[in-house]
């Protein structure tokens, strides 16, 4: 499903380009494909808008308009109506795609990446150097 808003919308098109880059660098050294298929498989999921490429530390994701309250996948507050938006406290690297997020009431969860699937990125408040 396409982004809500462009990344260079939301970050400026010198973050965007960084972002990618930086994107395509991981996929080369994590995956050994050649840097041409690194470019294309990252700027078609930037374009997908697919949450295991772009969820990073500082962005808020907004339940899209079209995904009804049904408590969402995997157990997320499945005791209460699925959050409308969640902050990406931190991306857990080393633990196979999984985010801290946090919700619109405070509440702090750690989440499988797939489960943005339903979101779309929203704001991204930019802290790499």
């Amino acid at each position: 499903m396409p982004a809500a808003l462009p990344i260079d919308l939301l970050i400026g098109p010198h973050r965007a380009a960084q972002f990618i880059t930086d994107c395509v660098t991981e996929l080369i050294a994590e995956d050994c494909i050649p840097e041409p298929a690194a470019y294309d498989a990252v700027c078609r999921a930037v374009l997908e808008s697919d949450p295991f490429v772009l969820a990073e530390t500082g962005q808020v994701w907004a339940l899209r308009p079209s995904t009804h309250d049904d408590n969402g996948p995997d157990g997320l507050r499945e005791h209460k109506e699925r959050p409308g938006m969640l902050y990406v406290v931190r991306r857990l690297r080393g633990d196979h795609g999984r985010l801290t997020v946090e919700d619109e009431w405070g509440e702090r969860s750690i989440i499988a990446v797939t489960q943005l699937a339903d979101y779309e990125l929203d704001q991204w408040m930019w802290a790499r150097p």
